[in-house]
């Protein structure tokens, strides 16, 4: 990917199995690289990017733990739907027992853990998941927060369709 960040030209490639995350960001016009290389999913973007933001002076945010917290299974359901992006994406939020599933239209299933009553986190991506009430108190939509961007969609459905065999 090629993109300015920061006042700054940076070039970047991640890449990912399981147990291990890697990110390579290259400033080409500041002759500088950060290389982030993890053996777990930790949100590698957020900690190249505080990095290069003290490297060039400016603020920056140290990446938050997240911690999961217990909400009452059944009350999980009113986040399971459809949330299409555009036509040829969809997020799909379905429930599995006292866990939500998170999945994109051609992505595998993601567990996400919630941190606060509309908030939720993956463990094993760098990506949070906020769901937008209505002032009636249903679920509307979501915001996807994935590598520094924030992808909204608005909710289609609240039925998922069977998850895939």
């Amino acid at each position: 990917m090629i993109s300015n960040e920061l006042g700054h030209k940076e070039i970047w490639h991640e890449g990912a199995i399981p147990g291990f995350i890697s990110l390579n960001v290259w400033y080409p016009d500041d002759d500088t690289t950060i290389i982030v290389l993890d053996n777990v999913f930790s949100p590698a973007y957020d900690i190249s990017h505080a990095l290069a933001a003290i490297l060039f002076g400016q603020k920056y945010e140290i990446p938050k733990e997240h911690r999961a917290i217990a909400l009452a299974a059944d009350g999980l359901q009113k986040y399971v739907g459809q949330y299409p992006l555009n036509p040829q994406v969809t997020f799909t939020v379905r429930r599995e027992g006292d866990h939500l599933i998170f999945q994109a239209t051609g992505k595998g299933p993601l567990p996400i853990y919630p941190e606060s009553a509309n908030e939720f986190f993956a463990r094993r991506a760098n990506l949070q998941i906020s769901f937008v009430q209505g002032t009636d108190g249903k679920v509307t939509g979501l915001v996807l927060h994935e590598t520094g961007h924030d992808v909204p969609a608005s909710r289609i459905s609240d039925t998922t369709p069977p998850p895939p065999k």
